[in-house]
């Protein structure tokens, strides 16, 4: 729902990783058991969207490009012989991944295994790492890739530590959410009428069930969220329910809004739907005054 929108956004947004809502499980009710967790597993297409992320922010700095060039040649070597090997094998515990009942409060990367891929015999090494059509002074040899296995190291340390931050920030963020997003049920006005009263009463409303707010493009989606979040709006319904001296309910007239000031709001937040309400009693009463006079006399018998 709008929680694991809101989880996929930031890790796009700050690692370049694609997850799938079916991935993210999440529990934000401002206990101390709530977490933010993921089931994936961060195969060739996310490693290397991933990669190009920390690069890209690397290469910002002049002095630094070449070494993020040999970097990037490097590490997408082993994120394509890797993803090759788990592939080959069925085995996904080879690359890096992430499992929610391995994992706490947030997660815990699980960085995978490239031993496997050095471990591998001489032939099988050059296949999975698509080198076996080239000549031998064009090959990436194992012995050289096993020298290179600090920056793998370095690239997973990089990947957990952006995910187990990203993942914090959720979880603060989505409870900020969970609180703005309870407002106890109360009667806000009440004004009364000839015939009884309108009642104007006020609650908190499930955004998840606001099917409007999927038509938002994402970073429009995300703004509102973080608005609710710092506390500049406040969802909520009106109910202006139109009572008989007797409790009856007659009808009622709702309007889900966003407010500025739970605690006091404001006329222009709660005006139209008690307008829909009083011109519903307008009709009301000019259909019955419209029966009442088309109603024929009554001729007594001579």
């Amino acid at each position: 729902m709008l929680a694991s929108f809101y989880i996929q956004r930031q890790l796009s947004k700050t690692l370049g990783l694609s997850v799938n809502a079916e991935e993210i499980f999440y529990q934000v009710d401002d206990r101390g058991s709530d977490y933010v967790n993921t089931d994936m597993v961060l195969n060739r297409d996310r490693l290397l969207s991933v990669m190009q992320f920390m690069l890209d922010e690397v290469a910002l700095n002049p002095d630094l490009r070449e070494k993020c060039r040999q970097a990037e040649r490097i590490l997408t070597f082993w994120i394509r012989g890797l993803d090759a090997l788990a592939e080959a094998s069925y085995d996904m515990a080879i690359l890096p991944r992430t499992v929610s009942e391995c994992s706490g409060r947030v997660d815990r990367l699980l960085p995978g295994d490239p031993q496997a891929l050095l471990a591998l015999p001489e032939d099988a090494f050059l296949r999975l790492t698509g080198q076996g059509d080239l000549m031998s002074g064009e090959q990436f040899p194992r012995e050289l890739l096993e020298a290179t296995l600090p920056y793998w190291t370095r690239f997973m340390a990089w990947t957990a530590r952006e995910l187990y931050q990203t993942e914090d920030r959720c979880l603060v963020q989505l409870g900020r959410l969970f609180r703005r997003l309870i407002v106890e049920p109360r009667k806000v006005r009440c004004f009364n009428l000839s015939f009884g009263r309108i009642e104007l009463h006020m609650s908190g409303r499930d955004i998840d069930e606001c099917q409007y707010l999927y038509a938002y493009d994402d970073a429009s989606l995300e703004d509102y969220l973080e608005e609710i979040m710092a506390g500049n709006l406040t969802p909520v319904r009106f109910e202006a329910r139109v009572l008989y001296h007797n409790d009856s309910e007659l009808n009622v007239f709702t309007r889900d809004t966003d407010v500025i000031d739970a605690e006091h709001p404001h006329v222009s937040d709660w005006q139209t739907v008690v307008s829909e309400a009083l011109d519903w009693i307008r009709q009301e009463r000019a259909s019955l005054n419209k029966i009442t006079t088309l109603r024929p006399a009554l001729k007594l018998a001579a």
